[in-house]
């Protein structure tokens, strides 16, 4: 295994070796490739193996209230179909996706200093099944990677983010590696695929007009989720702090940036995102920080 594989917490696996490492490995674009990355559509949550399904070209994060950072790409098998029931041959080349590699480059193309003593490139677990193709076209497999770990994004957050103010902005490049085996045990690989992220710092909190205590000078999330909306607000978002604004009312009382204040003590039962210790109150936004 290559020494510069980050060896994580539970929540991130080693999986495989690399593919330079494996002679018998394939990474030429014509066994295993990235398509596209699906798009989760609320409020069902879902995404399928669909090439014409809605997509995502870009991602966006708010490293100031969500806990990772998870991309579901569609990967293509173009391997063909060797299996023959009335031989009792059974199927080689049928793909088992193991895990992916990841890399997180600034836009300029160097690698980002993710903090905490962390390496970078790093391995994480993918799982799925690819079906061989009868034909010249492709068949298609979904998988789930966690391009930005719990742990990377505390350490990121933490060297980048202390000290700045809410709104703070910055661009990651994460380019990804799909590995698995077949079932004749020939090692696969895509080749990488970039997909732009952008990271913000408390930029992803939405204070709807709804959501507004109109007896409150300041800006708030006081007034509760209205019973007749059915909880709206929770079923706009698939995860708080991804791909879409989050309703400060989802998270408030848990997150300090979704929670509004006015002294240090409403915010002392929850911890600060960047330093870890009791959070305190932002005077100039009144809420948590």
């Amino acid at each position: 295994m290559a020494a510069s594989w980050m060896k994580l917490t539970s929540a991130v696996g080693i999986a495989g070796a690399f593919c330079a490492l494996i002679p018998s490995c394939a990474e030429n674009g014509q066994t295993i490739f990235i398509r596209q990355i699906q798009a989760v559509e609320a409020p069902e949550c879902t995404f399928n193996s669909d090439v014409t399904a809605l997509t995502t070209p870009s991602g966006f994060l708010d490293m100031g209230i969500a806990s990772h950072y998870v991309i579901h790409p569609l990967v293509g098998n173009q391997l063909l179909s060797r299996g023959e029931p009335r031989q009792s041959r059974a199927e080689p080349n049928r793909v088992l996706i193991e895990g992916a590699e990841v890399e997180l480059l600034t836009p300029s193309g160097a690698a980002v200093n993710l903090g905490g003593g962390l390496a970078n490139p790093f391995s994480v677990i993918a799982t799925g099944t690819i079906d061989p193709t009868t034909s010249a076209d492709a068949t298609y497999g979904v998988t789930s990677v966690e391009v930005i770990p719990p742990v990377v994004l505390q350490a990121y957050r933490r060297a980048n983010f202390a000290g700045a103010p809410i709104g703070t902005t910055l661009a990651i490049h994460a380019k990804i590696k799909v590995f698995g085996r077949t079932l004749g045990n020939t090692a696969v690989e895509t080749g990488p695929f970039t997909y732009p992220i952008t990271v913000c710092y408390g930029c992803g909190v939405q204070v709807p007009a709804d959501a507004i205590d109109s007896t409150v000078s300041s800006r708030n999330c006081l007034a509760p989720l209205s019973t007749s909306a059915g909880g709206s607000a929770q079923k706009t978002i698939c995860a708080v702090g991804q791909d879409a604004f989050t309703d400060c009312r989802v998270c408030q009382g848990v997150i300090p940036l979704c929670t509004p204040c006015s002294t240090d003590a409403e915010c002392s039962t929850m911890l600060s995102p960047v330093s870890g210790g009791p959070a305190r109150c932002n005077t100039a936004s009144f809420f948590c920080e």
